[in-house]
């Protein structure tokens, strides 16, 4: 009954690794792409502004889910309710907009390399643990989730959480 536990816990590495990649981008920028003065001239600044917001509240946001996930662990290892639909509140949007993306970027949330709009990754001047969390966070993130949901799903384990005496129509007590 841990594996949803377990599964939670391995969404939450690929959050972290996932915003910890994002946040280094974001400080070191200059060191981890390059840009040619050529096509920094005709880039549309407002654009490169607008991405950088949404690179800083995914961090934010990444933190939040995080935070709640580690407290649905514990509430998972003690067999509450709440804990059960938090944790499918958090990873659902999780699996399906991440799972998109990743889809999208074909297996990273960078974006295709191909792109001429995505940016270069300079990778000899970055440490070796963003290329790791680069590599390892979004299948990690993606895979995750979608275990997470599946395993809370499994009939034996969403038992656990909804006993059979437990799920009695409310709205007619008398009615048996």
């Amino acid at each position: 009954m841990l594996a949803p536990v377990v599964a939670v816990g391995l969404l939450v590495l690929g959050l972290a690794l996932n915003a910890a990649t994002t946040i280094y981008d974001l400080t070191h920028w200059n060191e981890v792409y390059y840009l040619p003065p050529e096509e920094a001239a005709n880039r549309n600044g407002l654009a490169d502004l607008g991405l950088e917001v949404i690179d800083q509240l995914a961090s934010i946001l990444s933190g939040l889910a995080a935070a709640g996930l580690l407290l649905a662990m514990v509430g998972l290892v003690r067999g509450r309710t709440w804990a059960h639909t938090t944790t499918c509140v958090l990873t659902a949007p999780l699996a399906l907009c991440c799972g998109l993306a990743f889809i999208k970027g074909q297996g990273s949330f960078a974006g295709n390399p191909d792109d001429p709009n995505t940016l270069t990754p300079r990778h000899t001047s970055v440490p070796t643990w963003v290329l790791i969390g680069d590599a390892l966070g979004p299948p990690l993130l993606v895979g995750s989730a979608i275990i997470v949901l599946i395993l809370l799903f499994v009939p034996a384990v969403h038992r656990r959480f909804y006993p059979p005496g437990r799920q009695r129509d409310r709205a007619f007590p008398h009615h048996e």
